[in-house]
């Protein structure tokens, strides 16, 4: 065994060590504000299944949202059983995650071009605006969008390069797990699936065995999901038809043209790292990163890398037949193609380096000069991520308060008394129904797995148990509610949420009944 070892070693040591230098450095980049920013959404839904699953209360063959595969709703489920309830658990998970994905971004430019376009296209996803801010923050599964479908595209190509018949079937088992994680990325696994058919360089494969073998992995890493929608009543499109907002099938030339163009436009703000308080220059860096992915993407289809082209264009062009939303948050609709552009910018950079020495730069300065590049294009990234974190900030859009309403819960011994917190009623909200319903999931989600027993129920039944309470019990309810309560229960306000914690679960607050009237 370790005769086998050695020469391995020896062969992949320099990628072993880069990749657990990109891992750390790239951890660390996604730490600061993991658990504060973004606020809390539709993840706290998708965490919640997982502790069902957990606590054995359900085994479902879907998640929460029945487009979505098992995959993140068990892992979660595996490390609360292993670890236990912890609400920082699902977010440290993704951003673990995320530090891969830069590995898998490194491996796949290691792969397609060479270990110094994989360096390249390393140090560009380590700092990425999207990669970091949107697809390590989120707790939910499509977070894992990003790593999957790299990492199927390493194993494939991998496998295809090094006639490794294992690599290639178990590409088709990640992209099995890849296309659980978010259904939109169906368009970049037909893009796969075209590659082999119209790409000479790959069309032999199809005679081969291990193709076969990755179609059955794929079947069978997609079995829950098969499984669960079979029949004529599938639960997966009743809920993609609910999701109207985001869903919509359409052949219209002019729906389809205009989605295009607002596809087109967010990829280019996905690609060339633009998030929301991104100074106004930070255009100008956005056509150029279009600009130089469309050079690079060009540059790999000339000289026969032409698998990620293919699902580039794949998905550009099938994106708008079913996909409607390109608002901002379409960012993790697209994420995924954040590490192919890395390596389409990884090879045009070699290429240049190459071009360069060919009129006879000294070698030392090429690289200087690519160091200094990718240090200033690092910083470019960095302010961008910087900026969106102070601008959420600013505007009190943080998980801080819903973070600090649990400390003073549990500083009070309330996790052990009784705590309501009341469910919405229409006339209550002073925000959209939407950003209050989802501080609603957002609170019950902290308190379940901080430990604090709660109950979410009507403001009547809330009343109801109040009248027969003997000790203090804690409300957490809208503020437009307490007069009502107040003409029956004497409330104390906690007076060590501050103004910005109250703003950032409005319009929920915390009090204290302290005796009947």
């Amino acid at each position: 065994m370790r005769a086998r070892l050695i020469p391995l070693w020896r062969t992949y040591r320099v990628d072993v060590l880069l990749s657990a230098l990109f891992f750390a450095v790239a951890l660390l980049v996604r730490l600061p504000n993991l658990q504060s920013i973004p606020r809390f959404t539709d993840e706290a839904q998708e965490v919640l299944w997982g502790w069902d699953i957990a606590l054995g209360r359900r085994l479902p063959l879907t998640a929460v949202d029945a487009y979505y595969g098992p995959l993140f709703a068990y892992s979660i489920a595996a490390l609360f059983r292993i670890i236990g309830p912890n609400p920082f658990l699902p977010r440290l998970f993704i951003a673990v995650f995320g530090a891969l994905t830069v590995v898998a971004t490194y491996g796949l430019g290691r792969i397609t071009w060479n270990r110094h376009a994989g360096i390249v296209a390393g140090i560009l996803a380590l700092t990425s605006p999207t990669l970091v801010a949107i697809s390590s923050h989120y707790g939910w599964s499509n977070s894992l969008t990003p790593f999957f479908f790299t990492a199927t595209l390493v194993a494939l190509l991998a496998g295809i390069k090094n006639e490794t018949g294992w690599l290639v079937a178990l590409s088709g088992l990640l992209a099995a797990l890849t296309l659980q994680t978010h259904p939109s990325t169906i368009a970049a696994l037909v893009g796969i699936a075209l590659a082999f058919v119209v790409l000479p360089e790959l069309r032999g494969w199809l005679k081969r065995k291990p193709t076969y073998f990755a179609v059955a992995l794929f079947l069978l890493g997609y079995a829950p999901m098969i499984i669960a929608n079979v029949g004529v009543a599938s639960p997966m499109l009743q809920d993609a038809e609910r999701r109207s907002y985001a869903f919509g099938p359409t052949l219209m030339p002019m729906i389809y043209a205009r989605r295009m163009g607002a596809q087109l436009q967010r990829l280019l703000l996905v690609i060339g790292g633009w998030l929301p308080h991104s100074p106004g220059i930070f255009w100008l860096g956005v056509a150029l990163f279009g600009i130089a992915t469309v050079a690079g993407l060009a540059l790999m289809w000339r000289t026969r890398h032409r698998l990620l082209p293919v699902i580039v264009v794949t998905c550009i062009l099938l994106f708008p037949t079913f996909l409607r939303n390109y608002t901002e948050g379409a960012h993790r609709y697209l994420a995924f193609l954040a590490p192919v552009a890395c390596v389409a910018l990884g090879a045009l950079a070699v290429a240049l380096a190459r071009i360069f020495r060919a009129v006879y730069f000294a070698r030392w300065r090429i690289w200087a000069a690519m160091l200094v590049l990718l240090a200033l294009v690092s910083v470019y990234q960095l302010v961008a991520i910087t900026r969106y974190y102070e601008g959420e900030s600013a505007r009190a859009e943080t998980n801080d308060g819903m973070f600090r309403l649990v400390e003073v819960l549990r500083a009070n011994g309330a996790c052990q008394d009784g705590i309501y917190v009341q469910r919405l009623r229409q006339g209550l909200i002073i925000q959209t129904r939407y950003e209050a319903q989802f501080n609603l999931i957002s609170i019950d989600y902290l308190l379940t797995l901080a430990s604090c027993q709660h109950m979410t129920t009507a403001q009547s039944e809330i009343i109801r148990r109040l009248r027969g309470a003997n000790e203090n019990q804690w409300l957490v309810i809208p503020r437009q509610a307490a007069p009502t309560y107040a003409t029956e229960f004497q409330l104390e306000p906690i007076e060590s949420l501050d103004a910005r914690s109250l703003e950032s679960i409005a319009p929920f607050v915390l009090y204290r009944v302290v005796a009947g009237r």
